[in-house]
């Protein structure tokens, strides 16, 4: 009996230790295993040291590719580039909150700026051509919005990017490590659930 005792704390142990193992190797966030932007996600936004920490809320609403996206971009301003045959738009609304944090003007290019927070799934920086809106989307931007405390807005995304791009991963300043002096990031995955 005690020889079967022992057996079952070993087991026991080898099971708890385990998982502990893969909760270390799968943190939900990382470029492997993003959190999914199409879920309504609260955290705490922070690029640098001295920037002082806003917790948000931001989840994508609704995405374009292909033909229809290049339809409405074309539509919204006549200056925005006409893409290539291995190009093609890609169109996100998302919705943003400004949830909480000092009495200081959060804009949505600070969140997601279309220059630097969009990547491959392999994890390669995209530098799109964003697009302008004048029309229908006029004032959702990431350069029109602008938040206070309390309040929440919707925001368009236009990028030009090379049809094999698929869907972009977005980085997200989650934090800053003072120690290391580096930024810390949430990854999303714009990747619908159906795909």
């Amino acid at each position: 009996m005690k020889k079967y005792r022992i057996l079952f704390l070993f087991v026991l142990f080898f099971v708890v230790l385990s998982t502990k193992i893969d909760t270390v190797f799968a943190a939900v966030g990382d470029r492997d295993t993003p959190y999914n932007a199409w879920e309504n996600h609260r955290f705490t936004y922070q690029e640098y040291e001295w920037d002082s920490p806003k917790v948000i809320e931001l989840q994508l609403k609704e995405m374009y590719k292909g033909e229809k996206a290049n339809a409405i971009v074309a539509d919204e301003n006549m200056f925005n580039e006409v893409p290539a045959s291995d190009e093609e738009w890609l169109l996100m609304k998302f919705n943003l909150k400004y949830v909480s944090g000092p009495e200081e003007p959060l804009y949505a290019s600070d969140v997601i700026w279309s220059g630097q927070s969009f990547y491959t799934a392999s994890g390669q920086k995209l530098s799109p051509d964003s697009a302008s809106f004048s029309n229908e989307r006029e004032g959702y931007g990431e350069y029109d919005v602008e938040l206070y405390p309390g309040s929440q807005s919707e925001v368009w995304y236009g990028i030009l990017v090379k049809k094999t791009v698929g869907y972009p991963y977005i980085r997200i300043a989650n934090g800053y490590n003072s120690s290391t002096y580096q930024t810390i990031y949430k990854w999303f995955s714009t990747k619908p659930a159906s795909c």
